[in-house]
């Protein structure tokens, strides 16, 4: 199904995509069978802050769990995935001191691993309701992804506080029946709604102030790690930020592109002309600033970077950067060295 012409390309971080493999890998699951099949490699899902395009990841769990038999990918990964699981986006998390500050932090940097989500926290007398909205999937990928990001973030509160403590109330809106039961088994006592315009569910008030980590108990070294820039959040941006996922994978053509973004090829043609641009000088810019980050590195070789980005010698490479960037890649390099 091809998404709306004006909706920006929606992703999602290998670090949030990757407890979904390691759950279905842990089963038994040929991860990498599917994987292709939607177009995914290994090689994508190496770099943690990675990008993969949304639409893809829910493609690759829909077709695992077809062809599997697995039912609510969601609630399963959900309970299975620890922060620590979660690399530099878990770690950051970890470093809250207290529930309350872990979640207002979860809420900041949601945007920063999966576009087209929204968290928040809204203010009641006695409990603080926890919300997430999602607007870009459909009804059914929707349920799975509220279930996992409920599940991920009541099962870190509980182990903070008590293994006894469930919330009061969940909503996850669109839920069929029988899985509302499974989560009924998963957390006992809450009570499950399956009608609402987003997924929440009950925090205690006097809980947020409850620390992270027991008295005594050792808090993960977890180091200093550079802020992750935010994902794109227009469609010329979000189209090169595809095409650079893609890159890792080999050299994308404009069909491949339009597949991954679940647009036509004619829409992406005719969205881009309306941006002003078009499709090749979007590769090669693309293409060329990638190699601005990986020349930088004194350890790799012109011809390596070459290889990475896909061009079939050096001297094709060198002469698409200097059209791009006025310099050869090896001028590039001495001028910032």
């Amino acid at each position: 199904m091809f998404q709306p012409a004006n909706q920006v390309i929606r992703f999602a971080r290998v670090a949030v995509v990757q407890p979904f493999v390691a759950y279905l890998q842990g089963i038994g699951v040929p991860t990498e069978k599917y994987l292709l099949q939607v177009g995914l490699t290994q090689a994508m899902l190496d770099d943690p802050d990675n990008p993969i395009p949304t639409n893809l990841v829910f493609d690759f769990l829909n077709a695992a769990c077809q062809a599997e038999g697995i039912d609510d990918i969601g609630l399963l990964a959900g309970q299975a995935t620890t922060l620590q699981m979660m690399d530099e986006f878990g770690n950051r998390l970890l470093t809250s001191k207290s529930i309350g500050d872990y979640l207002k932090l979860g809420c900041r940097l949601i945007k920063n691993i999966s576009s087209g989500d929204e968290c928040w926290l809204a203010e009641g007398d006695k409990d603080m309701r926890f919300c997430h909205l999602i607007s870009t999937l459909n009804e059914k990928d929707r349920i799975q992804n509220y279930l996992y990001t409920s599940l991920v973030t009541i099962n870190t509160i509980r182990k903070a506080t008590t293994e006894t403590w469930c919330p009061a109330e969940i909503t996850i809106p669109g839920m069929e029946a029988d899985t509302a039961a499974r989560l009924s088994a998963v957390l006992p006592g809450t009570r499950v709604i399956r009608d609402g315009p987003y997924a929440s569910f009950l925090i205690p008030r006097y809980l947020l102030a409850r620390p992270m980590f027991a008295k005594g108990e050792r808090v993960p070294d977890v180091g200093l790690h550079p802020q992750t820039l935010p994902l794109p959040d227009d469609f010329v941006t979000s189209i090169m930020q595809l095409i650079e996922t893609l890159v890792i994978a080999g050299n994308p053509d404009i069909h491949k592109t339009a597949s991954a973004a679940g647009l036509s090829y004619r829409i992406l043609q005719r969205r881009l002309a309306e941006s002003g641009t078009n499709y090749s000088a979007l590769l090669a810019n693309t293409r060329a600033y990638m190699a601005m980050r990986l020349i930088r590195d004194e350890n790799r070789s012109l011809a390596d970077i070459a290889r990475t980005l896909g061009y079939t010698n050096q001297a094709n490479f060198s002469r698409a950067f200097h059209r791009v960037t006025g310099l050869s890649p090896r001028a590039y390099r001495d001028s910032i060295h």
